[in-house]
């Protein structure tokens, strides 16, 4: 490149920065954020930016890697860099940039899931003379991210609509009816080492705290004792297994689970540091329409109405209920999809990603299935000029090795919104640099701190970051940019990406000119 041979003091100031920030022993950690004084240093090495980010994106660290850029001006349509905009690539979780999107242009912000109480029987003296059936149609939202201070905040205040019914007693059973959605727990390809993780949790119509427990674990009095663990919430609905043991003081914490497919008992494994402040982890349960009626049942009996039954799955009984006898007791609705999307994209929640692209499905084609949910995003894609061609959909969060995305697609996404009166919702609702969601440790006393809004994305060799930032003159750029197949160091690559981005912050149209105008 022309620029780097006519300045050899400038490439050296970059490689004597590189070597300085990655050089084995020294520790990315340390410099893991970009600083003023290095974009005082970019500034003072008169490029341009692009060639700031040919720099970063050509670093000797990821020469065996595979980076796909793309940054375009969302005002004017011009393209400012790109490498590799059109190649196919693992995207993680800016998969899920694409589901959001799509549900919040077929859906609407205002759309709410409901979730419909049933009497499959008549209602004397007090008594339901048969079943309860709960109808859910995929609500996240019944889980303590949005009820943090009682878990069963929404059952209990259905127990109060019962009641003030006149329903003091179920004689039959709580059966959950899950059949809106297709009866495939786990995304295409997700890998059988993430099962037993919250990450990776089941997906199904009824839906108890995001499916998962949380397993809060303590180190024991002594070293080389087994570690203290209890599960939250207590509903007796999995066993837990602790293998965990304590290790000595100062020393590291690594705590991991595993669960076999099909099964609820969960395996608590690794160490916990004498003296440690409690952990948690969120392990995944086994089949969600049990654990959510069981929970149900769990909180009528201590509101005060008894359950003379058990809980059910609608698929465990011989005969399907008919629905056209049932008498509608109460119908829930969630938060609206604009809250939703705030906790999809800011917290990257798999399970919201893979229960919009079902809910997309049952809506539009009344299939709850994620073929009929990718349908609908293929057509809001198409509307969009971005051609099938360029990416591959396997699942709505990114989890699954078998989805793949081009820069190019993304950007045509984030122009065709920044014209939509959507564009507000799902602007707000991505990560903000240094702020909150998956960005919130990232970019801190940089240009991009409060800047930048992105959607990162992360699996074992892949970590992208896609998203907005405004330059110094006020103009709104999108970006993509997605590293594959790299084996630095994870923290390498979110810097890089970092750095990038607060090259971009710091731009004007002044100094992108700089460098078209010296050649």
């Amino acid at each position: 490149m022309r620029w780097i041979q006519s300045k050899p003091v400038v490439l050296l100031f970059f490689l004597m920065f590189w070597s300085a920030v990655f050089l084995p022993g020294c520790g990315a950690k340390k410099t893991a954020v970009p600083s003023v004084k290095w974009t005082a240093d970019l500034n003072r090495s008169r490029l341009d930016s692009a060639s700031q980010l040919d720099v970063i994106f050509n670093h000797p660290d990821f020469q065996n890697a595979f980076w796909g850029v793309l940054v375009q001006s969302m005002d004017s349509g011009e393209i400012i860099y790109r490498q590799n905009a059109e190649k196919l690539f693992m995207p993680a979780s800016n998969m899920k940039l694409i589901t959001a999107a799509a549900a919040l242009l077929r859906l609407g912000k205002e759309y709410r899931f409901k979730t419909r109480l049933m009497a499959l029987g008549t209602i004397n003296e007090g008594t339901l003379e048969g079943n309860l059936l709960v109808e859910g149609s995929g609500d996240p939202t019944i889980a303590s991210r949005f009820h943090p201070n009682d878990l069963f905040e929404v059952f209990r205040a259905w127990a109060v609509k019962l009641k003030s019914t006149g329903i003091r007693e179920i004689r039959g059973d709580i059966i959950g009816d899950d059949d809106a959605f297709e009866d495939t727990p786990l995304g295409y390809g997700w890998s059988w080492g993430d099962v037993g993780y919250g990450y990776s949790a089941e997906i199904g119509a009824l839906q108890f705290n995001e499916n998962a427990v949380e397993i809060r674990v303590s180190p024991a009095a002594e070293e080389n004792q087994k570690a203290i663990a209890e599960i939250y919430p207590s509903t007796g609905f999995v066993q837990l297994e602790v293998e965990a043991l304590t290790s000595g003081k100062g020393e590291g914490s690594d705590l991991s689970i595993s669960r076999n497919m099909g099964e609820n008992r969960i395996r608590l494994g690794g160490h916990i540091a004498l003296g440690k402040a409690p952990a948690k982890v969120e392990a995944a349960i086994h089949n969600p329409t049990l654990y959510f009626v069981g929970a149900l049942r769990q909180a009528l009996e201590k509101e005060g109405i008894h359950v003379g039954g058990t809980a059910l799955d609608i698929d465990d009984l011989p005969e399907k209920p008919d629905k056209r006898k049932a008498a509608v007791l109460l119908i829930h609705e969630s938060p609206a999809l604009e809250v939703i999307l705030n906790v999809l994209l800011k917290e990257s929640q798999n399970l919201y990603a893979e229960t919009l692209v079902r809910i997309l499905g049952w809506e539009e084609y009344g299939q709850g299935t994620f073929n009929a949910g990718r349908r609908v995003v293929q057509e809001v894609l198409r509307r969009m000029a971005i051609p099938d061609s360029f990416y591959v959909m396997m699942d709505g969060s990114g989890l699954s090795r078998y989805s793949f995305l081009t820069p190019d697609s993304l950007l045509r996404l984030f122009h065709a919104l920044y014209h939509k009166p959507e564009f507000s919702v799902f602007f707000q609702a991505l990560p903000i640099g240094g702020v909150d969601g998956t960005l919130r440790q990232r970019m801190k006393g940089s240009y991009a701190e409060n800047n930048v809004h992105a959607k990162t994305g992360t699996i074992a060799n892949v970590r992208s970051l896609s998203g907005f930032v405004r330059t110094q003159d006020g103009e709104m750029l999108g970006f993509s940019m997605i590293a594959n197949h790299f084996n630095a160091s994870s923290r390498q690559a979110e810097y890089l990406q970092d750095v990038a981005v607060e090259i971009l912050a710091h731009s004007s149209r002044s100094t992108r000119m700089a460098g078209k105008e010296k050649e």
